[in-house]
């Protein structure tokens, strides 16, 4: 049986047949998320070739690592925060759907990529220690905030972020200026 693809694919749901485009839309944050992916695969890449290993996803590879005392407990951290950011990039809020409201304004806001990483990063450090919101912003990034510095203008848009985010009940200060995810 033969069948022809025309340049539009038809798809078929309980509402019937639409045509899809030849090119997708994606989320208005698609380049932060593919930067976190990026981040991702580099790191994947580099520890399989560094350990002569050939793991399909950084999960396993990072296992592998902890397990044999081939990494430290930091870079183990610093890289497990890059891992989740990056699957919450690839799977998080890609439908038509919002979280919750926000109680604030009552209206819907779903959380960005930027939102995200903040939660993987408190997620990741929440055994550990509450967080500086300079800690959070260059963990976020997957920079060592023992070396490195938050650049002038960020504070304040972390804060709002950290400040919605305790809101929408998925971060919790108790110290001030410090966070820990809830």
């Amino acid at each position: 049986m033969s069948s022809t693809i025309n340049s539009t694919n038809s798809a078929h749901s309980a509402f019937g047949t639409s045509q899809l485009k030849d090119e997708a839309d994606g989320p208005d944050d698609l380049e932060n998320r593919l930067e976190a992916v990026k981040q991702q695969i580099k790191w994947l890449h580099q520890l399989n070739t560094q350990f002569g290993t050939n793991f399909t996803n950084l999960s396993r590879v990072l296992s592998h690592c902890k397990r044999a005392g081939l990494i430290e407990t930091t870079e183990y951290n610093r890289l497990v925060q890059i891992n989740q950011r990056a699957n919450e990039a690839k799977h998080h809020d890609l439908g038509c759907n919002t979280l919750d409201a926000d109680r604030s304004n009552g209206r819907d806001e779903t959380l960005d990529s930027a939102d995200l990483g903040i939660v993987a990063v408190l997620k990741a450090s929440s055994q550990q220690r509450e967080l500086a919101v300079r800690e959070i912003y260059l963990l976020g990034l997957a920079r060592d905030p023992e070396k490195e510095k938050m650049g002038a203008g960020i504070k304040k848009e972390m804060n709002q972020r950290l400040y919605k985010l305790q809101r929408r009940g998925h971060v919790v200060t108790q110290t001030p200026g410090r966070w820990c995810f809830k």
